[in-house]
């Protein structure tokens, strides 16, 4: 892709990575947009609700897990990578 192309989709307000974890890839109106995933996000306000009351990653990541959440590949969200999405969000 060069750097027109690139320009292009980015005055278009598209995405040109993978979404984060939490929310997913969405073609809107024919661009690649992201947005909040229906599934995960619920469970990513409860972990930084949990974490803002004092609650320990390791907890967190207890609670979430007995919830069902699971990484994009469907792995347990392990502390290292909870810890990172507390604390970049």
């Amino acid at each position: 892709m060069g750097k027109h192309a690139i320009a292009s989709k980015k005055a278009n307000g598209e995405t040109m990575s993978l979404a984060p974890f939490g929310f997913r890839n969405v073609r809107r109106d024919g661009k690649w947009v992201i947005m909040r995933d229906p599934t995960t996000w619920p469970m990513i306000e409860q972990a930084r609700r949990l974490w803002q009351r004092g609650n320990s990653v390791r907890q967190i990541c207890y609670i979430l897990k007995r919830k069902g959440l699971r990484s994009k590949r469907g792995n347990i969200v392990g502390p290292a990578s909870m810890h990172r999405l507390l604390t970049n969000g």
